[in-house]
């Protein structure tokens, strides 16, 4: 630009009236901020929307009393925590924690944080604190009664993904499912999959349910198989259609294991399914039955099948694996959750060489097994599925590099002789 260009612009600035978005005086808000105009009308210079209402007027430093803010610094614990502790109490997400740290906080809602705060500083999981954890990008439901999914475990779940056919049946059996999230995460995936899960808390059945039928919605259904002759009914399965579980005999029959419907086809799921049902088998009936929940220790509760067409394709576990007297079992978040779901015996691998013994007699020939262990229990594991019949046995590492899943591939018996 030239001199003189500069100097008409200077002079015809001097003469122009202040804008109208320029505060007294004529000068202009400060970068950042927007002055706003008392009309509705006005709008945006850049994007024509009107502007938004005035943020609250926060409160004199000196009146500040239990705000967001002031709350988060006093609870001595991680900023992402307070976050997370105050989004679960004020039922809002992180973000708009983030965006009002001026609100002032309730009587009730200060003493509930206060509470889980202190939980909290004593070591107390924050899934456990919130009732939620998430897994395979969804939030599952979470109690002291089941296990925390971690992300290690979707190894796991993509390792199992590999040999399960996207667009055909297949059997798959989840053992000891606990909170539900490896069997859940699969179903999602594998539309066509027959998806059966065993645990041996009944408690942690529960909140399988609840899981599936919150997540899966009407894309997946929910059989609950008790292997018990007890008439209370779970508060999971409480509502059921009167009669849903009678059988002709009118006793318990477990001699068969319930095998879910052909799933339907896209355009038809979630219409109501009209298969038959066997005593204390509990049908929610809005869904298609895509998942079969059974209170099993191990494979105890389920038949050995007597044809090829009944065994399973792929067996997954998450079974205990740690060492009974593991030190670590005294330290951090696993001294809240169930023993029963953490120990594996006295030398840590009893629970895998137990399902490597059994999984033959429910695998079709060819069939996969795939079990996650401790980072160093990879190698007596694959000696375990060898000795078991399996062959390709083979160690997958999780994200972070550290062996976590063990598979092995079930050898026809023709070709053992």
């Amino acid at each position: 630009m030239c001199k003189e260009y500069l100097t008409r612009r200077r002079e015809g600035a001097k003469k122009n009236k202040p804008s109208p978005l320029a505060g007294e005086g004529g000068r202009r808000p400060v970068e950042g901020y927007i002055l706003f105009a008392p009309s509705r009308e006005t709008k945006y210079p850049m994007n024509g929307h009107a502007f938004p209402p005035s943020p609250p007027t926060p409160l004199p430093q000196g009146e500040r009393g239990d705000l967001l803010t002031q709350w988060s610094r006093t609870s001595e614990l991680p900023p992402l925590e307070a976050r997370a502790l105050l989004s679960h109490v004020l039922q809002v997400t992180p973000a708009w924690v983030v965006a009002h740290d001026e609100v002032t906080l309730d009587e009730i809602s200060k003493h509930r944080l206060d509470v889980l705060a202190d939980r909290r500083r004593q070591g107390e999981p924050m899934a456990y604190l919130v009732g939620e954890k998430e897994f395979w990008g969804m939030m599952f439901k979470v109690t002291p009664d089941v296990l925390i999914p971690r992300p290690d475990t979707e190894t796991l779940v993509e390792t199992a993904l590999r040999y399960i056919p996207v667009a055909q049946e297949a059997r798959v059996l989840d053992l000891g499912t606990g909170s539900g999230a490896v069997a859940i995460a699969i179903a999602c995936e594998r539309p066509y999959a027959r998806l059966y899960a065993t645990d041996i808390s009944e408690a942690a059945l529960c909140v399988a349910e609840e899981n599936a039928a919150r997540l899966l919605q009407r894309e997946a259904g929910v059989v609950s198989v008790r292997a018990h002759t007890s008439s209370t009914l779970s508060p999971c399965v409480r509502g059921c259609p009167e009669g849903a579980g009678e059988g002709a005999g009118g006793e318990d029959d477990f001699s068969t294991f319930p095998s879910p419907p052909t799933p339907l086809p896209q355009g038809e799921r979630g219409a109501t399914r009209g298969a038959p049902l066997q005593k204390n088998v509990h049908m929610n009936q809005n869904r298609s039955d895509r998942i079969v929940w059974c209170l099993s220790d191990w494979f105890s509760a389920i038949p050995v099948p007597r044809q090829n067409s009944e065994r399973f394709s792929v067996i997954v576990s998450n079974p205990p694996y740690i060492a009974a007297a593991d030190a670590h079992l005294d330290e951090g978040d696993v001294r809240f959750e169930p023993r029963n779901a953490l120990v594996g015996g006295r030398s840590g691998w009893e629970a895998l060489q137990t399902i490597a013994q059994q999984a033959p007699m429910y695998l079709q020939p060819g069939g996969v097994l795939l079990m996650e262990h401790g980072y160093d229990q990879g190698d007596v594991t694959r000696a375990l599925l060898r000795d078991a019949g399996f062959t390709q046995c083979e160690t997958v590492c999780d994200l972070a590099g550290v062996p976590r899943v063990t598979l092995g591939v079930l050898t026809p018996i023709e070709l053992m002789t």
